[in-house]
Formats: structure tokens, C-alpha cells, sequence
């Protein structure tokens, strides 16, 4: 699906309503999605890139875009035409996905500085142990 379309298809598509766009998805028109792709992908990337900027690789960046096509593909009959544009719906969905991305790879990072900080407690603890055990043998002795 990568690459550009046609140029008769890609006129012929330009015209077509959003409403149309998704009915063609849903009927698994492959040419249409890939139009779609073609047509939003660097809006989407915008989206995402933006919300996860420091945080994360652009291949976190590109999944996320990727994830907004693949949920378009396999939902397409949650977009509603009467509630704004396909963009719109897009973009929403670019969003929350970027969001949900960041707040995981923030957890995944916050996990292992609370493990070493636990296990270095678990450290003190045994050395602490250690010294109370060193001087109650040498009152035994």
C-alpha cells in the first residue's frame, strides 16, 4: 500500500465525501485505505510526534500512526460523519493512541528505578542484618 496511487483514482477519490471514503473502507476497498494513508499520514505523524517527543523513538511514532490506520481498517463504521470529518476523527484518534503510548513507555521507565531502589533496600536491610548478626556472635563469644 505504500507508494502513490494512480493519479485518475487519486482525482476520482479527492471528491469523494468522508462518508463515502469510510463506506468504500468498510467494504474493504484496499485502494481507498491506502489513499486515506497516503492522504493523512503526515497530519497523523504531527499528532503523534508531537505528544511523544522526547519520550520516544519515531518508530514508537510510526507504530502509533500505524495503529490509527489499523483501528480505521478494522472499525471503520465508528467514525460518524454527523459528529465532524474523517480528519478530525483521525487526529482524535492519533491522539489518544500517542497519549496512551507516552504514559506506558513513562511507566516502563519508572518501573525499573523503583525496582533498584527496592532492591538496594533489600541491600541495606541484609548489611543492617549482617552487623546486628556480627555483634550478637561476638557477645556469644
Amino acid at each position: 500500500m505504500t507508494g502513490q496511487l494512480n493519479v485518475p483514482f487519486e482525482k476520482e477519490v479527492s471528491v469523494l465525501s468522508d462518508k463515502k471514503i469510510i463506506l468504500a473502507i468498510a467494504a474493504r476497498d484496499e485502494r481507498m485505505l491506502a489513499f486515506v494513508v497516503q492522504k493523512y499520514s503526515k497530519l497523523l505523524w504531527k499528532i503523534a510526534a508531537s505528544i511523544l517527543n522526547n519520550a520516544a523513538s519515531a518508530q514508537d511514532v510510526e507504530e502509533c500512526v500505524a495503529d490509527v490506520f489499523i483501528y480505521l481498517w478494522q472499525h471503520p463504521e465508528k467514525y460518524d460523519p454527523d459528529r465532524g470529518g474523517l480528519s478530525s476523527w483521525l487526529s482524535m484518534i492519533a491522539r489518544s493512541r500517542a497519549i496512551d503510548r507516552y504514559r506506558r513507555i513513562v511507566r516502563e521507565r519508572e518501573l525499573p528505578v523503583e525496582r533498584m531502589m527496592a532492591e538496594s533496600l533489600e541491600h541495606a536491610e541484609i548489611a543492617e542484618n549482617d552487623v546486628e548478626r556480627e555483634k550478637l556472635l561476638s557477645c556469644i563469644d
